[in-house]
């Protein structure tokens, strides 16, 4: 069960009834007739969903929809491919994965569900936008503002040496600040060389944009060769508009006793 919240902890029974220990959740018992401290199940329990919550939240992937919650029919097939990654990470720690679709069509909500899954297995993760990836790609000389510089290096650090790195609505005109002058293109194709090639790291993109329209945004030829070539045995697409699915729900049914 996933959460958007921290969980609270609240003692069972068990550890309610027995004798109280030292803080909640514990309580005293006897172990080979000495007098001991013991963390009850339902400690362990919170604590775990805690990590989880903390760990969920540093990769950026927070939520609470599950596999079960996807919509879709026509692509159902390229949704159990995409699941395959969490129930084989090592093989897939190194590929890249291109992953588009409309608007509404539960891609992120999917690879968050993923992301949430591989780090409950001890999987390193980050979860970013592209347009925020680039903008902290891009040198700065604003030394005044220490937090922020700070913030920008250790976004690039976890991008750069997570285990599985999503990102999110690459390579689209609409949602990308991308200069004319093409500045910003030779620090986004370092970066995903650098990445896949030298560091032999996979990638997770999710896109409105066909991999071989990715030049007509506005990005260099060269990246686009770079993407198809490392994902044309690993493209999946995804066809199902979620909003068609809640467009049959009644708007009013809130409010239903």
């Amino acid at each position: 069960m996933y959460m958007n919240k921290m969980p609270v902890f609240r003692p069972c029974r068990k550890c309610s009834k027995l004798g109280a220990g030292p803080a909640p959740g514990y309580y005293y018992t006897k172990v080979d007739g000495f007098d001991a401290v013991v963390e009850c199940n339902c400690h362990k329990s919170w604590r775990e969903r805690k990590d989880n919550f903390y760990a969920f939240s540093r990769a950026g992937v927070l939520g609470t929809t599950t596999e079960e919650d996807y919509l879709g029919t026509q692509s159902r097939r390229d949704l159990e491919c995409l699941m395959k990654v969490k129930d084989n990470p090592e093989k897939f720690k190194d590929k890249c994965i291109y992953l588009w679709g409309p608007n509404g069509t539960q891609k992120t909500s999917m690879c968050m569900y993923l992301g949430r899954e591989l780090i409950k297995k001890g999987y390193s993760v980050k979860y970013m936008l592209f347009n925020k990836l680039v903008s902290d790609l891009q040198p700065t000389f604003n030394t005044a503002n220490d937090e922020e510089e700070l913030r920008r290096s250790q976004n690039i650090s976890d991008c750069r040496n997570v285990d599985f790195l999503i990102l999110d609505e690459v390579f689209d005109r609409a949602k990308n600040t991308l200069f004319k002058s093409g500045y910003q293109i030779p620090f986004i194709d370092e970066f995903l060389r650098t990445r896949v090639d030298i560091d032999n790291k996979g990638i997770i993109f999710i896109s409105n944009v066909k991999s071989c329209d990715i030049e007509k945004e506005g990005y260099s030829k060269s990246l686009q060769d770079f993407v198809e070539r490392h994902t044309s045995r690993s493209t999946l697409e995804f066809k199902d508009r979620y909003s068609k699915e809640i467009s049959t729900v009644d708007p009013r049914s809130l409010f239903e006793d």
